[in-house]
């Protein structure tokens, strides 16, 4: 079994840290590995009663260019998943609804170590709370098809989005 016997800090940003980590083998063998700690985040996928879905366009400075994804945001310190997609839904596209928990994903866990609380959010209704977003975030409002042909079409990239999409699709079974 793989044990950590040592943790390292090689940098501290702010958005996320960088680790070394020292693991042990089942071997005997030992090995370096560089990891990024992240603090825990949630998506949601607010739909309509039209079957509309709600995204933002976003700018992604990794990748230098604006995208088309769900609704997200990091948990504040103290907050439940479940409270920050509330307030991040009504941060982001101005909306409240009954939430339900659909999954927590991984993106990449052989380096990163945030968790993703994924929501379903249906009955919705107006709700404004002004957020800390640095930059703009363009609400869309698409129908769910829409999105979807999106993602085959590759015009929609963002792994939470393309995963909350399809966990849509058979929660909904459509």
């Amino acid at each position: 079994m793989e044990k950590i016997l040592k943790t390292e800090t090689l940098f501290q940003g702010n958005q996320f840290e960088v680790r070394q980590l020292t693991i042990e083998f089942e071997s005997g063998e030992t090995a370096n590995w560089e990891i990024v700690h992240k603090g825990n985040s949630v998506a949601m996928i607010p739909i309509d009663r039209d079957d509309n879905v709600y995204l933002v366009e976003e700018y992604f400075a990794a990748t230098d260019e604006r995208a088309l994804c769900l609704p997200k945001g990091m948990l504040d310190e103290g907050e439940s998943p479940k409270e920050a997609a509330l307030r991040e839904l009504q941060e982001e596209i101005g909306m409240r609804g009954r939430l339900q928990h659909l999954v927590d994903m991984s993106v990449n866990p052989g380096y990163l170590t945030q968790i993703t609380s994924v929501f379903l959010v249906t009955d919705l209704e107006p709700a404004k709370l002004d957020g800390d977003e640095q930059h703009h975030l363009e609400p869309v409002k698409i129908p769910l098809e829409e999105a979807l042909s999106k993602v085959k079409k590759g015009e929609i990239t963002e792994a939470r989005t393309i995963g909350g999409l399809a966990l849509t699709m058979l929660v909904l079974k459509k």
